[in-house]
């Protein structure tokens, strides 16, 4: 019976450390770093002392390791998901206040595919954004002119 149950924590220790590898692995997909690779090599050979230790305790003290493993797994797992929304999610703020630049490529110009002109990038002049995905920002100026003639001009223009 200890026999099986050794083995049975083997299996499940050895796929603890491969579902680890895979989540750091997607962590470091995402920010493309050398030390989490490096952080990966480190982590596997801890895992792999911390098994050959295992093999030398008692099941009790096998369960509390493999406990362990299941709750680095489920943080390194965790981690790598509010990771994964962070970057989905934190590029898509908007800042609205008329001046630097809009930080995301979501519904404001800085998307080039979708800019007609493609040299507005930024709305750093201190004016408003039109936030229609392209075309030129409404700058301070512009409210000058009815319907915004300097956009209707170089629309025409092309």
């Amino acid at each position: 019976m200890s026999m099986v149950m050794m083995m049975a924590v083997m299996v499940v220790a050895v796929m603890m450390v491969v579902m680890m590898m895979v989540a750091m692995m997607v962590i470091s997909c995402f920010y493309g770093a050398f030390m989490m690779v490096m952080m990966l090599m480190v982590m596997m050979v801890a895992m792999m002392i911390v098994m050959v230790v295992a093999m030398m305790m008692v099941v009790v003290m096998m369960s509390m390791v493999v406990v362990m493993m299941m709750s680095c797994f489920f943080c390194a797992f965790m981690v790598a998901l509010v990771l994964l929304a962070m970057t989905i999610v934190g590029g898509s703020h908007d800042d609205r206040d008329g001046g630097d630049h809009d930080v995301h490529g979501g519904d404001d110009d800085v998307l080039l595919l979708l800019s007609v002109y493609g040299d507005d990038v930024r709305d750093g002049d201190g004016g408003h954004d039109d936030h229609d995905g392209g075309g030129r920002d409404v700058h301070d100026d512009d409210a000058l002119y009815p319907f915004h003639y300097r956009d209707w001009q170089m629309r025409n223009d092309i």
